[in-house]
Parts: structure tokens; C-alpha cells; sequence
């Protein structure tokens, strides 16, 4: 076969050059094709757990590109400054004029919702003091559930009650002057209590206290300064209010009716000093110069003489009915009271001055009179003066007051003249003059919510309003084109260098952001690497030729075999990722290798005055033999990267191999006809000079040493051995596309810096995914309660500033759907959260599903035609947007539920906190397969990127086991039928398996990992250090066999194929060292530990394999009577 191209090579140079140039022409148009990127998913096995965490992506959607943005205050003064939050408002309205921005979520979300609810404005529109106070309110828990209104008591009036006014200095009633007073929330109840100075008045039986007057109330009026509209800035007067229990008489009920009554009350003793006590609330609307007065039929009032307290007590609930913390279609907004006095009141009749409260007017009654008599002449006129006079009311707010009573149900049936509140005289007032500022906070269940939601968008450093830095997630449209996302990230990041800021500093992170610059860097690496290489290389091989032609060929047969692997590599579809930074240099390495080698003998054969034609004839088949054997066991250990689990590692085996193949090629083919060519024509005389043959005397005074120290140098590589072995046992496998990181990345900073300074802001989940022919059934749904109390004690599981899990599943959704509408426990027929058939399940879900939230007015205000409310959010707030999509968790398909997902937030920091990254994954991987439950007929698989890693983590273990024992078992099968025995195709080996320990002790001990790029090392090491030991051998058995003399063969073999592999060690480890000035850590580890990979290959084939086969060859010609073959073979 090598004779044949010898002949090929001595006849038809040319067509051998054509063939190559057109073949690297065709692999040149493909190359600019090739895709630079490296993601996680070039890291996946393919496994059950990927195809499990592909499905979560076919069901609910790809993931968003979110990008993080760590927000700071330029200064480092507090990022909860207004001007610094309407810094951040203005950066998020640029921001989303970006093309690919779909939205964002941050700090500002929560406050817009804030500021909508109390003030009725977007952020931009509110004052920097309504933005402190909406601020505080968001972010101050209300822990106050019993306030005390005044600071001070009132002081007690030495005078209350002056019954005549001109001949009476008056009387002080105690009962009537109050001291204090309070509001307490007690669970869904509000109380109002008045503490007066003394109670003793009412000890023993409810009376007036006040002579000539018996309808009276002790009052607490307020504003509720919650109103995001102007038409609910109402006054409010709660009162516990004192009246005869029935009265007198009743105009319009007829004279009959009322006799019968006046006498059944005067036979059962009710008529005189028997007294009712209600809770009144008067509401006086914006503009509106009357109170209307509602009597709260759900509400309690008691007189507590011991304490001299008076307490009024309602329901949340029904005070909601009347703007007091109303509710929008099952969301209750806040109410903060202010503005408050309190006072003692009486009501005497406008004439006379006479006690009220006995006449009453039936309501339907009074009204069809009133509008009759407005329409006579005299009589109207009289009674519309009257009218003015005594309750400043024109006919048409009395028309109005009507209609609105009416249609909201609160019309009383009789009315008296005490609802006319200008007859109502003034005893007691708390405080005197101006009314007091304390607030009262009624904060409803969704605002600690969104507390504690936003509070995990602050740097873990906020204390009392101040805090640092904070998160703002910007959400970029989900793609997996690598090159959008690219894209799309460089485009904010452009963006946020173009913004000019002056209060605050952005730094930009994220998924995206880092592949952008891992892509930007590693293209500058390839910039720098590749063409170092090649200078370091040209360099080693002038300086060992001493002629240009000697550098410019080989180099030339090298970048023809890399066109030839990138432009398969685009032909293949591969993409070109941060471990592929090997191949080059690899490729290079080797290659050079087989070029040095021939040259070599090439220059050995001219010394021995051979022509150039004979020369190049005698290399080629010389060395030809070694240099197949060297390819054959190469692509072999390569492609026992097939093994893996991981593709990138399997194509980095595929390309490797091509790679190898295609030097091989150009080196045997190529670059013996390109120098036939040149020198064919001439006769050339190399005359051995000293000063020429540095590496050759040096190797050859080496030799000598050699086989004078045989036990020493043996008894040595035994015990270095050993030590070596030692580490490489304990060496650890890891992987993280974290590693991948550059060493001085500012955007993996800026992440882990996240991670440390918002431990409660984690966006890394991992998922429980339920799959079945139906999933909405009970016994799924108690399989997802069971498995959400199972992760309860896992200590991985991030939790909010509450304490609570971050979890979020379809039961998440229920328990909030309850919460917002306690009716759906009864409609779904739910018990402890879960409904209990499959029918009601399966009419919840839909209901969870469909879901579409309307905001309306609250009830009493929606009979106000007169009065235009907008309770339309801007377009930007959803009260409910902090919630999520139950569509996140829960699949359907063709109307039936297929899938639902239970995703559970990791712990910031918890994979990096012991520093076994492997370990740490490998509980999370366990704790959730335990925790898995019974799902009924549906099925359950832990997956996402953690517990991928861990099991990638596992392969690349089990890869690097398999692939070293498949290269080494293949070598040794071709090497033994290669050489026709046993024990010489194994001693072939031992350099090779005695490098693979070194170097994994040698990583063990420097603490190096195996990641996926160092995982290679051990059939790396194969296929380089075989090449170095399969020439040795070739040289051993062609001297031996020629001479028969085992000494000279050892120096032979070590002065000249050692020189040779000298200079070929030399310029693949120069080219190795190279990768140390790649920005990414594991391709500075990669080359550091190929270069000492060569290193130990060189030194085993050259120190130990030619004292093992001086052994062999004794033992053979002691056995055989011959070393290589029967002297009548030759």
C-alpha cells in the first residue's frame, strides 16, 4: 500500500496537490456557516429527564429570556429614594420601547398597584411624597391592631350639659366627656371604642343622661384617605347611638294602626324608659352638604361601665359595603383612617327645643306628600323655606337621597326628624379644635402579599425604608434560536450604555447576557489562540529545520486538514461551542507530529546521501506504518467518545477523529509531494553538524544514561507511580455550565453577587412534572397536596421573607381562588383544598382556567349616576398579575387536562454552599424523587437543569470509564494484530496507562475537577500518548530486526525517534500552553492538562517503554532465538 503511493507521489505530484486544493476549496464554502453558541441544552444527555424537561416546554410555553438588571444608587445612597424610583420608571419606559422586550416585573409593579389603589395614579403621575408613603405602605408591615387615637387624653370639661343656657351655668355628665379613644381590628371585625370619664350613668339600665333630650350618640368620625377616585373622599361618623325603642306615633301608617301599637306598648311597659341601642354610620359624600345616616343591622354596641368604654363593633365586611376597605369583585383594597374626632351628641327637636325621636314619618309615605306639596302654590313655598331653614336640603337632593336609599336597599321604612343633623347639638368634641392625624391601616390579605413579593426585589441589606440595590427582571420574547437571543440580549445591553442615568447604576446579567459575552470572548480567544499556535509551531519547527520550506509545508498540510474539519463540522450541522476551543490545538498537535516524524527521517535518509526521491520514497514507508498504526489508535480512542451521554463530548470524539484522519492524510499525501516537488530536481548533501542535531546528541547521551540506571529509572516511575494513583482515586467529576464562566466575567459576577445579595429573588427551578390521560382528578390532586407537604423539610427550597416555600402548583391557585371567593368551597364542594370528586375537580379547574377578573364599583357608589368613576387600572397594573398564569402549571388539551407541574424555586446559593457542586445536586435530585406521591393513574418525573447536571454529572463518569476502557482494549486488539503478539502489543500500552494515572493524580492534587471539557483527558491522553509509544516501538522493532543488537536498538530508539518526539512534545505543548490564555477556566485547565498529558507520554515512551522492551526482547531471543522475525524471514 505505502509502496503504491510512493509511486503516486513520484509520478503524479501534481494531481496529488490539484485533488487537495479542490477539496479544500469545497470544505472552504461551508465554513462560514458554522453557528457559534454554547447553551445548555449542548450539555443534555438524552435521557428521560431531558425529554421530560422538553415536554414542560412543549406544555407551558419556552421560557422567557429574562435579563437581570442589579439596579444601584450612583452614590450608594438608598435606592428607595422617589427621585431614584422615578430614575428606575424612566430606564423601564426606554426600556420597553426595545423590539424584543415583552415586559418586565421589579419593585415598580407592586408600587404602580399601590399607587393606583390610594391615590388613583400611575407612578409618573404621583408626588414624591405620595410615592414615600405608597413605599411605606408597600414595604412597612401593619402590625398595629389596636391604635390609640389621641396621643393625650382629653381633658375632662368641668362643664357638659347647660340646660338653660341664660339663668344656668350648666352640669357636668361624665358620661358624656370623652377621654380617649381607640380602633382594634380583631381578626375580621373592626372595634371602635370611646372611653368617656366615667360610665356610671348607664351602670344599671340604658337612659338618657342629658334631661330633655333622650335621642343621643357617642361618635368617632374619619376619612378614609384610600380613594383612588375623588368621588370616595367621604366623611364617615360611626356612632353608638341611644333612641326610645319605639316611638310615639307614625305618620302615614294610619290613626288605627298607631292606636293599637300606643296601647301594646303601654300594657307590656315599653312606651316611656325603655331604650334601644344600634350603630349608626353617617356618610357625608364629597360636595354633599348632609350626612346620610345607615343603620348597620350587623354590628354590636356595648356599655362597659368597669372600664367606662364604649365599644362598637362591625364586621369588615360590612363596612366594606360602604368604601371603609371595599372589595372589587372579591379583592379587598386597604383603608387607611385619619382624620379623626370624637364627641357626645343629643338631638332635640328644631322647635321648642323638645326631646325628638317619638314622631317618626313612614318613608313612602312622606315622600309622595313632600312632592305633592311642592307643587301648591302657598304650602310649597312655605314648606321649601322650612326646608332650607332647618336642613339647608333642596328638593332635588331630597329626590336624589331617595333614589339612592331605594335602589341600594338602605332605605329605613320611617324616618324621623333626627336625621336631619343640623338639629343635633354638640356636648363633648375629642380633640377641641383641629382633628387628629393618626392613622388606622387596614391592610387586606393581598397587600402582605405583595409585601412579601417585593421585598425579595431588595438587596437582603433593607432595613426601615433603606436598602442598597434592587432587582429588576426585563422579559425578552422566548426563543431558542441562539442567534435572537444574542441578539436580543446585545440590544439591551447597547440600550442600557445609551440610556443617560444619573441617579442610579444598572448592571446587566442573565442567561442571555452571559452566553453574548462567553460568545464575545470565546471569538476573541479564537482570535488570539489559533494563530498563536501557529507562530509557536512555526518557531519550533525553524529553529529545528533551519529552513523556511520545513516550517511553511507542514504548516500549509495543517490548515488544509482544519478547512477540511470546520467545513465537515458546518456540513454535520454542529455548532461551535467553549469546548471545541481544543480541536485546534489538538489537530495542530498532532498534526505537527506526524509532519515532524517525516521530515525527520526524510533529513536522516539525505545524510545517508540518498536522493530526494529515494528519501522521500524511504520516510513515507518508514514512517508511514507508525503513523498508522499512531491515526488508527487515535480516531479509536476519539471516538470512544461516542460512549458519552453528553452530545457535546460526542461530537467533540467526532470531530477529533475527522480531524486526526485528515492529518494523517494531508501529511502522507500532501506534504511529501509538495516537497518532492520542491527538491526532486536537486541534489542536496546534509553533512551531520553538531550544532544541527542538538536534540539528537541530547536524546543520544540520554540513552546511555538510560541503560545504566534501568532499576533506578524503574524503581522511580513504580513509586511516582503510586503516589499518583493515589489522587487520581479521589479525583471528583462535576458539572456546571457555570464553570464555563469566564474568570473575569463581569456578568457572572454581577450573577453570583445577585444570588448573595437577593437570596429570596431565585428564578432557578426545578419541576415535578405530572402526566396522564386526565390529571384533573382527586386522587392526582392529593397526590400534588401530598408531595408540596412532602418538600416541606427540604432544605434546598427557597422561601420568601415570610418564611413561606416558594412553590407554585395548581394548588397554589386553588388556595388563593379561595381566598379571593370563599363561594367556590361550597360551589366545587372543596374540603381541606381539594374538591371531592373527579366531576368537581375537573369544573374547578375550568373555572381556574377561564378566569377572567373585572373591576367594578363598590356596591353603594354604583347607584351614583351623576358621578363618573374610572376603576379601570392603566393598562400596565393587574391587581392579580403578581399571581402568575394557572396556564404555568396546568396543561390542557382538546378540553381535557393532560399535564400540570409542580415548580419549586431552589435556594440562592445552595448548590456553591458546601463546595461539592455534584453533591448538592444529588440531594436535590433524591429529596424530590422521595418526594414524589401517588398520583392516581397519573405518572410523576423530578427534572430541570440541577438535576440534569447531576445526571450528566453521573454520565461523564460513567462516559470516561467506558470510553478509556474501549480506546485502551481497541489499541491493545490492533496493536496485538498489528505486531502479531500479545505481550508486545500490550507493553505498547504501558506509557499510555501509567500517563492516564499521572495525569489524573496531577489534577487531583493542583484541585481540578472533571468537567466536560477535562473529561476528555484520559482518551485524549490515549491517542496523543500512544502516537509517542507506537513510534518508539516502531523504531525499536525496525533496529532490532535489522540488527538483532538490543542495546543499540534501545539507544537507537531513544536518540532518534526521541529526537523526533522531542521536538514534536515541544511544539504540542507549546501549543497547549497556549489555552491557559483562554478567558474561560476549563479551557485554561484543558490546556494545562494536555500539555502535562504530553509531557508524561513523552517521558514514559522515552524513560520507561525502551527498558520494558530491552526486557522483552532479552526474554524473546532467550525463547525464540530471534527478536523480531527468523533471520530466514528477512
Amino acid at each position: 500500500m505505502l509502496s503504491h503511493l510512493v509511486k503516486l507521489i513520484h509520478r503524479h505530484p501534481w494531481v496529488i496537490i490539484l485533488t487537495m486544493v479542490i477539496f479544500t476549496i469545497g470544505f472552504s464554502i461551508f465554513i462560514p456557516s458554522i453557528q457559534f453558541k454554547t447553551d445548555f441544552e449542548d450539555f443534555s444527555p438524552d435521557d428521560e429527564l431531558v425529554r421530560a424537561d422538553k415536554r414542560i416546554e412543549s406544555y407551558f410555553g419556552e421560557d422567557e429570556q429574562i435579563v437581570f438588571l442589579r439596579i444601584k444608587k450612583s452614590n450608594r445612597g438608598n435606592i428607595l429614594d422617589p427621585q431614584v424610583i422615578r430614575e428606575i420608571n424612566s430606564l423601564k419606559k426606554e426600556l420597553d420601547k426595545l423590539s424584543n422586550v415583552t415586559g418586565s416585573f421589579s419593585l415598580l409593579d407592586f408600587l404602580e398597584i399601590i399607587c393606583f389603589i390610594e391615590f388613583g395614579k400611575n407612578l409618573e403621575n404621583c408626588s414624591d411624597e405620595e410615592i414615600s408613603t405608597a413605599l411605606n405602605d408597600l414595604l412597612q408591615p401593619s402590625n398595629e391592631n389596636n391604635v390609640q387615637i389621641l396621643p393625650f387624653s382629653d381633658p375632662d370639661e368641668p362643664i357638659d350639659f347647660i340646660r338653660f343656657p341664660r339663668i344656668s351655668r350648666g352640669i357636668s355628665v361624665e358620661s358624656a366627656d370623652i377621654k380617649n379613644y381607640y380602633l382594634m381590628r380583631e381578626d375580621e371585625n373592626l372595634s371602635f371604642i370611646i372611653k368617656v370619664y366615667n360610665l356610671d350613668d348607664l351602670k344599671k339600665i340604658l337612659r338618657p343622661i342629658f334631661p330633655r333630650a333622650n335621642v343621643m350618640e357617642w361618635y368617632i368620625s374619619f376619612k378614609n384617605m384610600v380613594y383612588p377616585s375623588k368621588e370616595l373622599g367621604i366623611e364617615y361618623r360611626i356612632a353608638a347611638h341611644m333612641e326610645p325603642k319605639y316611638p310615639l306615633w307614625e305618620i302615614g301608617k294610619g290613626f288605627l294602626s298607631n292606636l293599637r301599637d300606643l296601647l301594646n306598648h303601654m300594657r307590656n311597659h315599653e312606651l316611656f324608659n325603655i331604650y334601644r341601642k344600634d350603630v349608626y354610620l353617617w356618610i357625608k359624600l364629597p360636595d354633599q352638604e348632609f350626612s346620610l345616616p345607615i343603620l348597620i343591622e350587623k354590628s354590636n354596641v356595648t356599655f362597659d361601665s368597669s372600664t367606662s368604654n364604649i365599644k362598637i363593633t362591625v364586621s369588615l365586611k360590612e363596612l366594606a359595603k360602604y368604601g371603609i376597605a371595599p372589595e372589587f369583585n372579591g379583592i379587598a383594597l386597604p383603608a387607611k383612617l385619619s382624620i379623626f374626632s370624637a364627641g357626645f351628641r343629643y338631638y332635640q327637636t328644631p322647635c321648642l327645643k323638645l326631646p325628638g325621636g317619638r314622631i317618626v314619618f313612614n318613608t313612602s309615605f312622606l315622600y309622595t306628600y313632600l312632592f305633592k306639596l311642592q307643587s301648591k302654590p302657598l304650602l310649597g313655598d312655605i314648606a321649601t323655606h322650612l326646608l332650607q331653614k332647618y336642613s339647608n336640603l333642596t328638593w332635588e337632593d331630597i329626590n336624589n337621597l331617595y333614589e339612592i336609599l331605594q335602589q341600594s336597599d338602605m332605605l329605613p321604612d320611617k324616618i324621623s326628624l333626627q336625621y336631619i343633623e343640623s338639629s343635633w347639638k354638640q356636648g363633648d368634641k375629642a380633640p377641641d379644635t383641629n382633628p387628629a392625624n393618626t392613622i388606622f391601616f387596614i391592610t387586606p390579605d393581598f397587600y402582605e402579599d405583595i409585601r412579601v413579593l417585593s421585598l425579595a426585589f431588595l438587596s437582603k441589606d433593607y432595613s426601615d425604608m433603606n436598602a442598597k440595590s434592587t432587582i429588576f427582571f426585563l422579559i425578552l420574547q422566548p426563543t431558542k434560536d441562539y442567534d435572537k437571543i444574542i441578539a436580543m440580549n446585545k440590544e439591551v445591553v447597547e440600550a442600557l450604555n445609551d440610556i443617560q442615568l444619573s441617579n442610579i447604576k444598572v448592571d446587566a446579567t442573565g442567561n442571555g447576557v452571559v452566553s453574548m459575552e462567553l460568545n464575545d470572548l470565546t471569538s476573541q480567544a479564537n482570535r488570539i489562540i489559533a494563530p498563536s499556535i501557529f507562530i509557536i509551531i512555526m518557531i519550533v519547527l525553524f529553529l529545528n529545520f533551519r529552513k523556511i520550506s520545513y516550517v511553511i509545508l507542514p504548516m500549509l498540510t495543517l490548515v488544509v486538514s482544519t478547512i477540511w474539519l470546520f467545513g465537515c463540522m458546518a456540513l454535520f450541522g454542529i455548532s461551535f461551542n467553549v469546548i471545541f476551543v481544543a480541536i485546534v490545538p489538538l489537530i495542530f498537535g498532532l498534526g505537527v507530529d506526524y509532519s515532524i516524524h517525516l521530515f525527520h527521517n526524510y533529513r536522516v535518509e539525505l545524510e545517508k546521501d540518498k536522493t530526494p526521491a529515494e528519501a522521500i520514497g524511504n520516510s513515507v514507508k518508514e514512517i508511514g506504518t507508525a503513523m498508522f498504526l499512531a491515526m488508527l489508535t487515535t480516531v479509536i480512542a476519539f471516538l470512544s467518545f461516542l460512549t458519552a451521554t453528553v452530545p457535546s463530548v460526542r461530537n467533540l470524539g467526532i470531530l477529533l477523529a475527522i480531524g486526526v484522519l485528515f492529518t494523517f492524510i494531508t501529511a502522507l499525501t500532501l506534504l511529501p509531494s509538495l516537497r518532492y516537488i520542491l527538491d526532486y530536481r536537486k541534489t542536496i548533501h546534509i553533512q551531520s553538524k553538531p550544532k544541527k542535531l542538538i536534540a539528537r546528541r541530547l536524546m543520544g547521551i540520554l540513552s546511555i544514561k538510560i541503560l545504566r540506571h534501568q532499576k533506578k529509572i524503574i524503581l522511580t516511575m513504580i513509586v511516582i507511580s503510586i503516589i499518583f494513583a493515589v489522587g487520581a482515586i479521589k479525583i471528583k467529576t462535576g458539572f456546571d455550565i457555570k464553570q464555563f464562566a469566564p474568570s473575569h466575567s463581569h456578568a457572572y459576577e454581577v450573577f453570583d453577587e445577585i444570588a448573595a445579595e437577593f437570596p429570596f429573588s431565585s428564578q432557578n427551578q426545578e419541576y415535578i412534572l405530572i402526566e396522564g390521560d386526565d390529571v384533573a382528578t382527586v386522587a392526582t390532586l392529593k397526590g400534588v397536596v401530598d408531595t408540596i407537604k412532602n418538600i416541606e423539610d427540604d432544605p434546598f427550597v427557597a422561601r420568601n421573607t415570610d418564611g413561606s416555600l416558594q412553590i407554585t402548583s395548581v394548588y397554589s391557585f386553588i388556595q388563593r381562588a379561595i381566598e379571593e371567593n370563599e363561594t367556590i368551597v361550597e360551589k366545587f364542594h372543596i374540603i381541606n383544598g381539594i374538591p371531592q370528586t373527579d366531576e368537581d375537580v375537573k369544573a374547578l379547574y375550568d373555572y381556574l382556567y377561564n378566569q377572567n377578573k373585572t373591576y367594578e364599583k363598590p356596591s353603594f357608589l354604583s347607584y351614583f349616576t351623576d358621578i363618573q368613576i374610572n376603576f379601570t387600572p392603566p393598562s400596565n397594573i393587574n391587581l392579580d398579575s403578581f399571581k402568575g398564569d394557572i396556564k404555568n402549571v396546568l396543561y390542557r388539551e382538546n378540553g381535557k387536562y393532560k399535564a400540570t407541574l409542580i415548580r419549586i424555586y431552589i435556594k440562592p446559593g445552595f448548590i456553591v454552599s458546601n463546595g461539592n457542586i455534584s453533591k448538592q445536586r444529588e440531594i436535590i435530585k433524591k429529596e424530590l424523587d422521595e418526594d414524589i406521591s401517588d398520583y392516581g393513574n397519573a405518572k410523576g418525573i423530578a427534572t430541570g437543569q440541577d438535576i440534569i447536571s447531576y445526571t450528566i454529572t453521573n454520565s461523564l463518569t460513567e462516559s470516561q470509564i467506558t470510553s478509556t476502557m474501549l480506546s485502551i482494549i481497541l489499541a491493545a486488539i490492533i496493536l496485538i494484530i498489528v505486531y502479531r503478539d500479545i505481550l508486545l502489543g500490550l507493553i505498547s500500552l504501558i506509557p499510555v496507562s501509567i500517563s492516564i494515572v499521572w495525569v489524573l493524580g496531577t489534577m487531583y492534587y493542583i484541585g481540578y475537577t472533571l468537567n466536560a471539557l477535562t473529561i476528555t483527558v484520559t482518551s485524549i491522553t490515549i491517542g496523543i500518548g500512544i502516537d509517542y509509544a507506537i513510534h518508539a516501538v516502531e523504531r525499536f522493532r525496525l533496529i532490532a530486526d535489522r540488527t538483532g543488537d538490543i542495546s543499540r536498538s534501545v539507544r537507537e530508539t531513544i536518540s532518534h525517534t526521541g529526537g523526533a518526539l522531542l521536538i514534536a512534545a515541544l511544539t504540542t505543548v507549546l501549543g497547549f500552553i497556549i489555552l491557559v490564555l483562554a478567558p474561560i477556566p476549563p479551557q485554561q485547565q484543558f490546556g494545562f492538562i494536555l500539555a502535562v498529558t504530553i509531557t508524561y507520554s513523552f517521558l514514559t515512551s522515552i524513560f520507561l517503554l525502551p527498558l520494558v522492551l530491552y526486557r522483552w526482547a532479552e526474554w524473546r531471543k532467550k525463547h525464540k532465538g530471534y527478536i523480531i522475525s527468523p533471520y530466514d524471514d528477512k
